[in-house]
């Protein structure tokens, strides 16, 4: 056998192939972190500004980019989860498990900073929910999973330090409760709309196609649907070459998305201070509460470096962008989430590169390699 690297922690190990030993030396140098930072940023940046060109000046059919947006959202992404999640080995799901109850502090944590933040600053009815909702609920699909997937793209040996594709499985996992809390209880805050929880916004597209991939990952389908001579092969890659094309259309439509937002009345004020409230929380408040985390306990938690890269992730994301679906087919409260979604990108586009810096500056989070021979 060849020799391997191996990153540990107590109860978790990433193996690295030997031929990546200066990789995990070389990146101790933080001024090493900075080209992989820069190329992620890039990527997101060019995708992104894609889809906003086309939307703001591109001539066509009006229903083309909400069409684009359906066939993300309902097909493209849940297919992706699915195959990342039916192929796993059993071990790897076990290790999944943190991130159902990490969705609910991360939706409990920014709703309780939301309101008292908003509260301290007079805001109350409506306007308390609309910023309580959109400084409760961040991008917890697209842009986490876009950035593993830039980094794996671009940085391979970075992406395997982190994981390799165990991220991806682990943003699916978080999904399970964040997307139906988001398009029920976000949507209720939000807009009262029907003024009460529908059982089928509980069953969000993303559920589902993480729902069924697990329950093919722990059931005698899987090694039918991995097997090379069986026919049920051919479907399992038909659908792993459309997961391959849904972060390319995710960046285009997310930019395309924003690009849409509009305003009908001219800003007041009170809508300013909102908005900046709202990124306070989203890209300051909690990210700067997962770094003390980490300091005094998630360090020390024998947590591997992919679900620290998940739990990083999450909890540095602007609002959904979904909240502008939600506030256009209700009708309500556009403008406040219009103006407050633009605000929050513009600065996650600043903030973004130096969180990406000091979580990977982080003590343990790039540990040492040990070479190992056998």
């Amino acid at each position: 056998m060849g020799s391997t690297i191996a990153l540990s922690r107590k109860g978790a190990r990433s193996i690295i192939p030997a031929s990546l030993p200066h990789i995990a030396k070389e990146l101790e140098d933080p001024v090493s972190l900075v080209p992989p930072v820069l190329s992620t940023i890039v990527e997101l940046l060019i995708l992104g500004a894609v889809g906003f060109l086309l939307r703001r000046l591109a001539k066509w059919p009006e229903g083309f980019f909400p069409a684009l947006s359906r066939l993300v959202v309902t097909i493209a992404l849940p297919v992706y989860l699915f195959v990342t999640t039916a192929r796993t080995s059993r071990n790897e799901l076990s290790s999944s498990g943190i991130f159902p109850a990490a969705a609910v502090v991360l939706i409990i944590v920014p709703l309780a900073l939301s309101f008292g933040l908003l509260r301290l600053l007079r805001f109350r009815g409506s306007d308390l929910r609309v910023g309580a909702a959109l400084g409760g609920f961040g991008n917890a699909g697209y842009l986490p999973l876009a950035v593993i997937e830039i980094v794996q793209l671009t940085e391979p040996p970075l992406a395997r330090l982190l994981g390799g594709s165990l991220p991806s499985l682990y943003v699916g996992a978080f999904l399970l409760v964040y997307s139906p809390t988001l398009w029920s209880a976000g949507n209720l805050l939000l807009t009262r709309s029907g003024e009460r929880i529908r059982l089928r916004e509980l069953v969000t597209p993303p559920f589902i196609g993480v729902a069924v991939g697990f329950l093919v990952a722990i059931s005698p389908l899987q090694p039918l649907m991995l097997n090379e001579k069986l026919p049920l092969y051919a479907v399992y890659r038909a659908l792993d070459l459309l997961g391959d094309v849904t972060f390319p259309l995710v960046l285009i439509t997310l930019g395309a998305m924003i690009g849409t937002l509009r305003f009908r009345e001219r800003i007041r004020p009170r809508v300013v201070v909102m908005a900046f409230a709202v990124a306070a929380v989203r890209l300051i408040a909690l990210p700067g509460l997962f770094f003390a985390l980490y300091a005094v306990f998630l360090r020390y938690a024998h947590l591997a470096p992919a679900q620290l890269w998940v739990l990083f992730l999450e909890a540095t994301v602007p609002p959904a962008t979904n909240f502008s679906v939600m506030a256009g087919n209700a009708t309500r409260n556009e403008d406040q989430t219009a103006f407050t979604l633009l605000v929050a990108y513009a600065l996650y586009l600043v903030a973004l590169p130096l969180l990406l810096f000091a979580f990977l500056s982080l003590p343990g989070i790039l540990p040492p390699a040990t070479l190992r021979s056998g």
